[in-house]
């Protein structure tokens, strides 16, 4: 490889580099917006005062305010989906244990992100992108749930996918109610626990 072949590549590799770094501040940005007045109170030209950039250097990452949601929430979804993954193979018990405290003990998912993430469900029920992020999450949700009730003893009459499917509804709004001051994360955690553990037959 030429010298000038290799200052090209080397040049590349910074300007993605770059191109990341602006990228991820501008999700985290809008992730502040968000905590701060929400994501319909939020206009894009506040969006890029927040990042420190211009509208129109915001604009050449993100086609818009809904095109950085659609990121912020593509990289949720998949950061969730990811992490309750890696637990595939231990006994149910543990895997219920695991998910209520992924959940609400703050450890993985703090508080500032169960907010987000609700503001992120609300947004999905009139976007038409974030719809189907949200659906592609949920699918994958439900199905690792069903995966996990399909190895238990489960109440008579209630199948495998029935079990996801409550446990995952169960769940987001456990969320929800704890985002809006319903309920402590540590009492949404023991609920979250005590029904995955009583539809999983324990």
């Amino acid at each position: 490889m030429s010298q000038v072949d290799k200052r090209t590549e080397s040049a590349g590799r910074v300007d993605a580099s770059k191109s990341e770094e602006r990228r991820a501040r501008i999700l985290e940005a809008l992730r502040r917006c968000i905590l701060r007045k929400g994501y319909s109170a939020t206009s894009f030209n506040e969006l890029a005062q927040e990042t420190g950039m211009s509208p129109s250097h915001v604009f050449y990452y993100f086609r818009g305010k809904d095109a950085v949601l659609q990121e912020l929430y593509r990289d949720a979804a998949q950061r969730l989906v990811a992490s309750v993954a890696t637990h595939r193979g231990e006994p149910p018990q543990e895997q219920f244990q695991t998910m209520a405290d992924y959940a609400f003990s703050g450890e993985v998912f703090s508080h500032e992100e169960r907010l987000v993430f609700s503001e992120l469900i609300g947004q999905s029920m009139h976007n038409p992108s974030i719809k189907d992020i949200r659906d592609e999450l949920t699918t994958a949700i439900v199905q690792y749930l069903t995966d996990v009730f399909a190895s238990c003893s489960r109440p008579r009459g209630v199948s495998a996918e029935d079990a996801g499917l409550v446990a995952a509804a169960l769940g987001t709004g456990l969320v929800i109610y704890s985002c809006c001051g319903l309920l402590t994360p540590s009492h949404a955690q023991r609920l979250l626990h005590g029904a995955l553990s009583e539809i999983g037959g324990s």
